[in-house]
C-alpha cells in the first residue's frame, strides 16, 4: 500500500531520542492510527443515519477497515508496553511519566471509539468489545485517579478521555440491546442508539 503524504510528513517528524516525546517514533505511530478515527467515525454516522444515500461505504468493507484498525491499535499498545517496561526511569513526578500518561490516554480514547464505531456496524462482535471497552474505560478511571495527585496539567489532558469513558460508561445497557430491540436487520445499530450516545458526546449526526 503506498504512503500517504501525510503519513510521510509525520514519519518526518520523528526525533531518534531515548526519552519520550511528541517527536518518538511510538508517538508518532498512535498518532497516525488516530487519524483514520474522524473517517470512520464519519462513514458510520452516514451508514446509520443515511443508508440510501450512494457512494456510502458498504456495512462489511468499513467494519472490516476498523477490525484492521483496531488490531493495529492492539498491537501498538503491546509493542509500547514493551517500551515502557524498557525504560524504568518512567516513574510518577518525571516528564517522561506524564508524557507517557498523555499517550496512554490517547491511546484509550482512540480503542473506545475504534470499538463503539466496529460494534454499531457488527452486533455479534456487540458484547465482547463492549466489555474490552468498558475495562479500558475503568483504566482512564484510575489513571487519573493517579495522575491528580502528580500532575495537575496533565490531569487536565486526561479529560476528554474520561470524558470518552464515562459515555461508554453510561450507554453501556442500550448498546448490549438491553432497553431496546430496534437494531437493522443487517446487525447495524439502531439510529437511537447510536444518536444517543453521540448525544452525549456531543456529536451531531447527519440529518
Amino acid at each position: 500500500m503506498q504512503e500517504k503524504s501525510w503519513q510521510r510528513v509525520l514519519r518526518s517528524c520523528i526525533l531518534d531520542t531515548d526519552h519520550l516525546t511528541d517527536r518518538s517514533e511510538i508517538v508518532i505511530s498512535l498518532v497516525m492510527y488516530k487519524a483514520f478515527i474522524p473517517g470512520y467515525f464519519k462513514d458510520v454516522s452516514y451508514i446509520i443515519c443515511k443508508p440510501d444515500v450512494p457512494g456510502i461505504p458498504a456495512v462489511a468493507l468499513t467494519a472490516a477497515g476498523l477490525r484492521e484498525l483496531r488490531l493495529d491499535l492492539l498491537a501498538w499498545h503491546d509493542r509500547y508496553q514493551q517500551y515502557v517496561r524498557d525504560r524504568p526511569y518512567i516513574c510518577p513526578g518525571t516528564i517522561d511519566y506524564d508524557n507517557h500518561c498523555k499517550v496512554i490516554s490517547t491511546y484509550l480514547s482512540c480503542i473506545l471509539i475504534t470499538n463503539r464505531l466496529l460494534t454499531a456496524l457488527s452486533v455479534v462482535e456487540r458484547s465482547v468489545l463492549e466489555a474490552h471497552s468498558l475495562k479500558c474505560a475503568e483504566q482512564a478511571f484510575k489513571l487519573q485517579e493517579e495522575v491528580q495527585a502528580t500532575s495537575t496539567q496533565t490531569s487536565l489532558f486526561l479529560a476528554q478521555t474520561v470524558g470518552v469513558a464515562t459515555t461508554v460508561q453510561m450507554t453501556t445497557h442500550d448498546w448490549n440491546g438491553m432497553n431496546n430491540s430496534d437494531d437493522r436487520n443487517d446487525g447495524v445499530l439502531a439510529r437511537t442508539t447510536f444518536e444517543g450516545w453521540n448525544n452525549i458526546c456531543g456529536r451531531k449526526l447527519p440529518e
